[in-house]
C-alpha cells in the first residue's frame, strides 16, 4: 500500500524538529500514546492534528513538578535543550506568547500548521508525479493518443456534438457532491 501521507507526515515532523535534539523529540512525538498505534506499533499515523502536536509538547516538555506555570516550565525545558534550531524556534514562540500558556498553545499550534503547510505542498508535488506516470501508462497501454483524439473532435462534428451530449448527460445524472462556490449554502 501507498503509505505517502504517512511518510510525508513523518518527513514534516522530522523537518521541523530537525535537529541533533531534534529527532529525539520527533521520535518521542511519534512514540506517544496520542499518536502511536497500541495494536501495530510500527503504523505511521497519516495524520497529526495541531491539538494533540500541541498536547504531546506539552507532554514531553513539563514535568508538572508544581514549580510555576505550564508556561514557565515549558519555557524552562525549553531552555535546557542544546543549542539549535529547535531550541530558537521554541524559544521564539515561547518570547511570543509572554508567559500566557493560551498565547503559547496557539503560538505552538501555528508553527505546526505552518509547517504541515510545508508538507501538504511536498505531498501534492509527489501525487502530481505518480499520477503523471499512471496516465502515461495508462496512454501507452492502451494507445491513447491525445493529439489524434483532439484532431478528431477539431474535425469530426458529429463526434465532437456526441462527445458534449455524453458529458452533458453525464453532469446532469451526476451532479458535483461539493461545494463549487464558497458562497453555496447546499
Amino acid at each position: 500500500a501507498l503509505k505517502f501521507r504517512a511518510q510525508m507526515l513523518r518527513k514534516g515532523i522530522y523537518y521541523m524538529l530537525s535537529d541533533k535534539n531534534g529527532k529525539a523529540i520527533a521520535s518521542r512525538v511519534f512514540n506517544h500514546p496520542l499518536v502511536n498505534n497500541p495494536i501495530d506499533p510500527s503504523i505511521t499515523p497519516s495524520y497529526i492534528g495541531a491539538k494533540n502536536f500541541l498536547k504531546i509538547l506539552i507532554d514531553i516538555f513539563v514535568r508538572d513538578n508544581g514549580t510555576g506555570s505550564i508556561a514557565k516550565q515549558f519555557e524552562d525545558s525549553v531552555n535546557e535543550l542544546p543549542n539549535g534550531d529547535v531550541k530558537d524556534a521554541l524559544i521564539a514562540l515561547v518570547k511570543n506568547a509572554e508567559g500566557n500558556i493560551d498565547k503559547l498553545r496557539e503560538q505552538i499550534e501555528h508553527w505546526f500548521d505552518f509547517s504541515m503547510d510545508r508538507v501538504t505542498g511536498w505531498y501534492k508535488r509527489k501525487m502530481q508525479w505518480v499520477t503523471f506516470i499512471v496516465r502515461l501508462i495508462i496512454c501507452v497501454a492502451f494507445h491513447v493518443n491525445t493529439f489524434t483524439v483532439v484532431s478528431h473532435l477539431a474535425h469530426d462534428n458529429k463526434s465532437r456534438e456526441k462527445v458534449v451530449q455524453m458529458a452533458n448527460e453525464y453532469v446532469a445524472h451526476n451532479p458535483p457532491s461539493v461545494k463549487t462556490n464558497a458562497f453555496d449554502s447546499t
